[in-house]
């Protein structure tokens, strides 16, 4: 599972990220479970914190459209269809700290 912090600024995030509709053009297919409290390593669940030191990475979504953002995102309703939708320079390094290191 990845811990998310939402930043309201994307100068204060380590990655800015899309919510699109369209699973199709998605990279990552993400699950939403705020009351998870699993450590399991599954980047494509994503628990959202209240604390910035609590979590693996600040986010920004940014509605700017795309080619704007790091990462794109779509939201599923169940885990089972959570995953990562293509290669992507992300790939692993979400759940970990300071994953803006590999976007250089």
């Amino acid at each position: 599972m990845t811990r998310v912090f939402a930043v309201p600024n994307p100068n204060y995030a380590n990655i800015t990220v899309e919510v699109i509709q369209s699973r199709a053009l998605a990279d990552l297919l993400v699950y939403r479970n705020d009351k998870a409290v699993s450590e399991a390593h599954d980047e494509s669940i994503w628990t959202f914190v209240e604390q910035r030191q609590n979590a693996h990475i600040a986010v920004y979504f940014t509605h700017e459209g795309r080619g704007m953002a790091h990462l794109r995102i779509a939201y599923v309703p169940n885990a089972t269809l959570a995953g990562w939708m293509k290669h992507h320079r992300l790939r692993g390094r979400l759940n970990r700290r300071h994953p803006e290191l590999a976007l250089g």
